[in-house]
C-alpha cells in the first residue's frame, strides 16, 4: 500500500511541475499586453453602453410617438373624416396660418375643446388653434357637417377634414385628435 501511495505522490509532484512550467510559458509568450487588453475591454464596454442607449432611444420614441388610428377606429372614437377633405377660404391671422383649428360652435363645446387642447402633448398643442364658427365668417356657410352639435377639425394646409360627432369623451378625442395631427 506503500508503493501505490508513493507512485500516487510521485505522479503529482510530475503533474504540478509540468502545470508550472505551462503556466511560466503562457505568461512569457503572452500575445497581447496587457495595456492592449485594457483598451480592448474599454472600447468593448463602449459599444455595449452605446448599443444600450440606441435601444433605450428607440423605445422612448416609440412610447412618446401617438399610436397611429386606422379610418375605422378614428370613426369608433368619434371622428368622421372627409374624404376628400374640403378646401376653405379662411380668413387667416398669424396665429393660425399653418396650424390646425379646432371649430367649436357655443360655450360648452369651447369647454371641451379647451380640455382637448389641454390634455395634448406641447407638441401637439402647439400645433393646434381654437376658433369659433363665427370667427370663420363667410366660410362657414361652405362648411358640410352640421356644425351646431359636432366639433370640426380643418388641417394645417386650410381643409375641412372632418369633425367630432358627440358623445365628446375626452380620453377618446384626445388619442384620435393626436393621432390625426401627428399622422395625416
Amino acid at each position: 500500500m506503500t508503493c501505490s501511495f508513493i507512485a500516487a505522490d510521485t505522479g503529482y509532484e510530475r503533474f504540478m511541475e509540468e502545470y508550472d512550467t505551462i503556466q511560466t510559458t503562457a505568461i512569457l509568450t503572452d500575445p497581447i499586453p496587457m495595456q492592449t487588453q485594457q483598451k480592448n475591454i474599454r472600447k468593448t464596454v463602449v459599444i455595449i453602453i452605446a448599443v444600450m442607449v440606441v435601444i433605450l432611444l428607440l423605445f422612448l420614441n416609440k412610447i412618446t410617438t401617438p399610436r397611429y388610428l386606422s379610418a375605422i377606429e378614428l370613426k369608433i372614437n368619434g371622428l368622421v373624416l372627409l374624404e376628400p377633405a374640403q378646401p376653405l377660404a379662411l380668413p387667416y391671422s398669424a396665429d393660425t396660418r399653418g396650424r390646425w383649428l379646432l371649430i367649436y360652435s357655443d360655450e360648452e363645446q369651447r369647454r371641451i375643446v379647451q380640455e382637448l387642447v389641454t390634455g395634448l402633448k406641447a407638441g401637439i398643442q402647439k400645433k393646434s388653434v381654437l376658433l369659433s364658427r363665427e370667427a370663420l365668417g363667410t366660410a362657414v356657410g361652405r362648411l358640410n357637417y352640421d356644425s351646431g352639435i359636432n366639433i370640426g377639425i380643418i388641417n394645417d394646409s386650410g381643409a375641412l377634414m372632418g369633425y367630432f360627432k358627440p358623445p365628446f369623451e375626452q380620453r377618446k378625442m384626445i388619442l384620435t385628435y393626436s393621432s390625426t395631427v401627428t399622422h395625416r
